[in-house]
């Protein structure tokens, strides 16, 4: 068996979520069954991280162990033949080491979510659009500093028994506004189940009510993930768009533009 590294982008609009499901199409799924076509045998893939139902992603990196010695320049062309569907397309592919793990591997992870005041046919589905939500930009700037370090974000995560470590490091959270876009970038070692989403809903809430920004940190500190005030934002606007590996020779395709 050759193990193989691949990095995918996908549009999550159509499935329910990276891993794999019992009763509904997962990306996961779909690209397992594509390798397993071309191998001829049952393939499974382990992915970097688990990204949400509707949640898109540029840089999703996944390893498998192949039976084939696939040329890596080959790779992309027969995969995208196999997985029949535009919204999933491998981007590059790496041969690894037995060992190598794409998840455990990884020690840093970057989101972008993208947030518009305006509402378009075009981009509706894959920007998040709040009709009730006012921004202030000035004020939601205030809040981003105090998220970054390392704390507890049980508070900002919905409760998962699987995963008893709620502390990471986050690295970076920066917002920049592109005509009728707040562009949120987001960096950490690891990141919770809806962590990034409900980090987005509490800077909207504290922006549209004009809330004191300190309440982040009361969050942070109150070891609880019951807090009613923040919602989850949209999947629709999130995108996993960067994750490193200590091998430099693991370099992602990065999209500028989507």
């Amino acid at each position: 068996m050759i193990r193989y590294l691949v990095q995918l982008a996908y549009n999550g609009k159509k499935y329910h979520g990276w891993q794999r499901q019992i009763n509904a199409i997962s990306v996961q799924q779909v690209v397992e069954e594509a390798l397993s076509r071309i191998a001829k045998t049952t393939i499974k893939i382990s992915g970097s991280g688990r990204t949400d139902a509707g949640v898109h992603a540029i840089c999703q990196f996944a390893h498998f162990d192949f039976p084939l010695d696939i040329p890596i320049e080959r790779f992309s062309l027969a995969l995208i033949t196999a997985l029949h569907t535009p919204h999933i397309r491998p981007l590059k592919f790496w041969k690894v080491p037995s060992g190598f793990n794409a998840r455990f591997d990884a020690y840093e992870r970057s989101y972008r979510y993208i947030l518009t005041t305006n509402k378009t046919p075009f981009n509706v589905e894959l920007k998040s659009y709040l009709p009730n939500h006012k921004l202030n930009p000035d004020l939601i700037r205030e809040c981003l500093p105090l998220f970054e370090g390392t704390h507890n974000f049980i508070a900002f995560s919905k409760p998962n028994p699987d995963v008893p470590n709620t502390f990471c490091d986050l690295k970076k959270l920066n917002l920049e506004i592109d005509g009728h876009d707040y562009i949120f970038s987001i960096t950490a070692n690891r990141f919770l189940h809806n962590m990034v989403r409900r980090i987005i809903g509490c800077l909207v809430t504290i922006s549209t009510n004009d809330l004191d920004p300190n309440l982040i940190t009361t969050y942070l500190n109150s070891m609880t993930g019951d807090q009613r005030i923040l919602f989850t934002a949209p999947p629709n606007g999130l995108y996993l768009v960067d994750v490193k590996y200590p091998n430099e020779n693991i370099q992602p395709v990065h999209i500028d533009s989507f």
